[in-house]
């Protein structure tokens, strides 16, 4: 982590948990400020209405810069970090990638997803897995005892989320696990789990008592 924000020096990174990444703060190169800051306050009071709105355009074009700035800034550390993340393997993601190519259902392993809040604030995620089914996006993820006491981020990324339509899903460890079991024993169909993805079920016991 120290590694890659040291790397990026335009960007503060704020790391609320090991999937999700919130831009708090840019720190502008020298440059994006240049053309604003030759203007004292006194030469802003001095100028007429078309000099005063060239000035406020310009300003604007230095405030896109900067947000254009941070977006590429947190795209390009997420992209590190989802490869720092492929590289390590997780064993429990691995089992449900199997599912999922078992059954053939497609997905986007490590799936990167930028979000801006209701304040304009940039939110970079780490997706487990994106799957489409029909015409809906589903988030689905692994959650291990890592996420223990984290409900509430989990809860606003959640939120954020279906805010452009990417549906969370979060599987269990032990619900990998008899997932994969039933899946290696040809009970599990692919119609099953997406059912359950898609929400016609209420628990991982009740997709198996209709699987079986």
């Amino acid at each position: 982590m120290k590694s890659l924000k040291e790397k990026h020096e335009v960007i503060e990174f704020n790391m609320t948990d090991e999937r999700e990444y919130t831009v708090t703060l840019i720190k502008p190169s020298q440059g994006i400020y240049d053309d604003v800051m030759k203007y004292s306050k006194e030469d802003i009071k001095k100028m007429d209405e078309t000099s005063l709105n060239n000035y406020k355009k310009l300003l604007e074009g230095q405030k896109m810069k900067e947000k254009e700035a941070q977006h590429e800034g947190l795209k390009r550390f997420l992209e590190e970090k989802r490869n720092e993340q492929i590289d390590n393997g997780n064993k429990t993601e691995m089992l449900l990638k199997d599912v999922f190519d078992e059954l053939v259902i497609k997905y986007d392993y490590q799936h990167i997803e930028i979000i801006e809040d209701d304040e304009g604030k940039e939110h970079g995620y780490i997706y487990d897995f994106l799957v489409e089914i029909g015409n809906k996006k589903y988030d689905v993820e692994v959650d291990g005892s890592s996420h223990d006491g984290k409900e509430e981020q989990d809860k606003e990324r959640d939120e954020l989320s279906k805010k452009i339509g990417i549906y969370p899903r979060r599987f269990s460890t032990q619900m990998v696990y008899a997932i994969y079991n039933e899946v290696s024993k040809g009970i599990f169909k692919k119609s099953s789990l997406t059912d359950m993805m898609q929400g016609r079920f209420c628990s991982i016991n009740d997709m198996m008592h209709t699987a079986r």
